[in-house]
C-alpha cells in the first residue's frame, strides 16, 4: 500500500534543484514529510528514468514518461483514500 509514511521512508531520485521539478515534489508530496531521504540529484529525465526502472522513486511528469508507462517500464503511484 502507498502511503505517505511509506513514501517518507523511500530514496527518491530527483531532478536538480535549479528544475521545476522539486517545486512540484515539495508541493505536491514533500510538504507532508517530516524528513526526506534523497538518494541522488540528476540534470536530465532521461537519466532519472533508467535510474527509477532499477533502483527508485521518483517525481516525473506524466508526458516525459509516457512511453515507459505504457510499456510497463514505469508505473505511476496514486494516492490512497
Amino acid at each position: 500500500m502507498v502511503n505517505i509514511k511509506s513514501l517518507e521512508q523511500t530514496e527518491w531520485i530527483l531532478r536538480e534543484p535549479r528544475s521545476g521539478t522539486p517545486m512540484l515534489f515539495e508541493l505536491h508530496i514533500g510538504q507532508y514529510f517530516r524528513q526526506r531521504h534523497l538518494k541522488m540529484e540528476l540534470n536530465q529525465t532521461g537519466a532519472i528514468r533508467r535510474m527509477v526502472s532499477s533502483i527508485g522513486i521518483s517525481c516525473l511528469s506524466e508526458p516525459c514518461i509516457a512511453n515507459e508507462l505504457v510499456q510497463g517500464d514505469l508505473v505511476q503511484l496514486t494516492e490512497n483514500p
